[in-house]
């Protein structure tokens, strides 16, 4: 029964790590072995971690992340960024799901992802911030709203700018498109390293709506630059 077990594996799901046989995406093992912050100190609130004072100021009252930007979290946003490799997205929404179930903190009532410009997403026909945020909107039970914000400047790569350039290059970047439903909203994206995106995201939001209660989400940050 040898061509039946050779069948039987091409449908046996494998860890994305270990490539070991797994229930899930990532076996129990893997898992635990997940280099994951340890937000409870901080009431977890990246804003109160010595480590994030380095970012730029972001008018928000929570920040929560699940990982700094090191392997493998690196790995899977560059390989969903890059070649849309979806099944790491999947992983990371659970991961992300869990770890803010566990910390009993109150949901916001919708979930608002990071924009591309339109000309960007013309190219890519994707934005990574759109699906992880899609997946983890799902997961909750929260509606998650692509057309509140539109990004209308079309930017240089932050990638390549300084911090100064990077706060410039998004001067009048977002505009708001539609009235806001709820008092309390979670900015999203894959990846924060500057906070520069999200604090500009942030000011915009807090010229229309003062009293707002804005969390930013993340899959990971860069904290040790």
């Amino acid at each position: 029964m040898e061509w039946f077990s050779q069948i039987k594996s091409l449908f046996t799901q494998q860890c994305l790590l270990c490539r070991l046989s797994s229930a899930g995406l990532l076996c129990q093992t893997c898992t635990a072995d997940l280099s994951l912050l340890t937000l409870s100190p901080y009431g977890f609130n990246l804003l109160n971690a010595p480590a994030a004072k380095k970012l730029v100021a972001i008018d928000c009252q929570r920040l929560f992340c699940i990982a700094d930007y090191q392997w493998p979290f690196n790995q899977w946003l560059t390989q969903l960024k890059f070649n849309r490799n979806q099944l790491p997205a999947h992983a990371l929404a659970d991961l992300f799901v869990q770890q803010y179930r566990d910390s009993e903190l109150a949901l916001p009532q919708l979930i608002v992802p990071v924009p591309l410009h339109r000309k960007r997403f013309r190219q890519r026909r994707f934005n990574q911030a759109g699906l992880l945020a899609g997946l983890v909107a799902k997961r909750l039970s929260l509606p998650c709203q692509h057309n509140l914000i539109e990004r209308v400047k079309m930017t240089q790569a932050q990638t390549e700018l300084s911090g100064a350039a990077r706060r410039r290059n998004l001067r009048n970047a977002f505009e708001l498109k539609t009235a806001c439903p709820g008092s309390h909203i979670a900015l999203f994206d894959d990846v924060i390293t500057t906070g520069t995106t999200m604090a500009a995201l942030c000011s915009m939001l807090r010229r229309h709506y003062p009293d707002l209660q804005i969390d930013v989400w993340s899959m990971a940050i860069s904290l040790q630059r």
